[in-house]
């Protein structure tokens, strides 16, 4: 018989433990993605000190969300998602999109946000926007 020279009896919880109630109808979790595609010249507010930031002409902000339907009956539930892109408390710009979401399935619902000028992230300057996404409404 081997021992490890180590014992414990005890038992109970050993990790962080974390309970996530949804709905029926919830995004999935993990399920929101988002990437940008920078277009136009990238200029520096400065020429003479690139620490105080760059930005790009425009932006295209991708966003997605996994909308999940896990009721095992009935009909399709239409959801209506939006995805709102912040610049620290101000509001830069929102869009919705509706889909149709199966019982049982999960469907995807995805949006393109176009943004104006917007600060480029750098080591001396590390700029971040906040996307709140997403807020969704739902009929059947």
């Amino acid at each position: 018989l081997f021992r490890s020279g180590w014992s414990y009896e005890g038992a109970g919880l050993y990790r962080h433990v974390r309970l996530v109630a949804t709905s029926r109808l919830h995004v999935a979790f993990g399920g929101v993605y988002c990437t940008s595609n920078i277009t136009g010249t990238i200029q520096a507010h400065d020429d003479n000190d690139p620490t105080k930031g760059l930005y790009a002409d425009t932006a295209s902000v991708l966003v997605s969300a996994e909308i999940a339907n896990e009721e095992t009956s009935g009909g399709a539930a239409d959801v209506t998602v939006e995805f709102r892109l912040y610049n620290g408390d101000m509001l830069l710009v929102s869009e919705s999109a509706s889909i149709s979401v199966d019982p049982g399935q999960v469907t995807v619902s995805n949006s393109t946000l176009d943004v104006t000028k917007p600060e480029l992230w750098s080591l001396p300057r590390p700029y971040l926007y906040r996307l709140e996404t997403p807020q969704f409404r739902f009929y059947n």
